[in-house]
């Protein structure tokens, strides 16, 4: 089953179970990518730097992945890394999970600027509430989006909301 934990800010947060394997490889590889040699042998095929997450943003994953997606292509192609740092980098199938993963995150952190945007682009609770409805539609059964549902108990005045969304419909 997943495992739930609560972050800083006492809000439920699931684990990735399905891909966390790969997650844990690419993020160990990422450092080890870091170290002084094996950077020198990574600049020497490309400028692109290794990016490791932060446990504290999920946005700090997608960026992770999207510049292992970038930067995969130069790691193959080199031949004195150690043992220890080629067994780190994915497998054909873990890249593929990996790349899943990046286009379902690519939808996510298109709804997440979505509603950190301001000015004339700011959205209404209905438009919001639209947003959430659709990932849940995609990714409901993929992922664990309670905290998005209508009837979450992170909404302190559902009928409110509801009201509110009523009214913006």
């Amino acid at each position: 089953g997943r495992q739930q934990k609560k972050n800083s800010r006492g809000a439920i947060t699931q684990a990735e179970d399905g891909h966390r394997p790969a997650l844990t490889k690419v993020d160990k590889l990422m450092g080890q990518l870091r170290q002084l040699k094996n950077s020198s042998l990574l600049r020497a095929k490309t400028p692109l730097q290794p990016e490791r997450k932060n446990v504290t943003r999920w946005y700090s994953l997608f960026n992770m992945l999207v510049k292992w997606k970038r930067i995969r292509e130069f790691v193959m192609a080199i031949d004195g890394f150690d043992p220890a740092t080629t067994a780190l980098i994915p497998s054909h199938t873990e890249n593929a999970s990996l790349n899943s993963l990046l286009t379902d995150l690519k939808l996510f952190e298109s709804v997440s600027k979505a509603l950190q945007s301001g000015g004339k682009k700011t959205l209404s609770v209905y438009e919001s509430r639209q947003l959430f409805d659709e990932l849940l539609r995609d990714f409901g059964d993929k992922y664990p989006l309670s905290q998005l549902k209508k009837s979450s108990n992170l909404i302190n005045n559902p009928a409110f909301e509801n009201g509110i969304i009523k009214l913006q419909s």
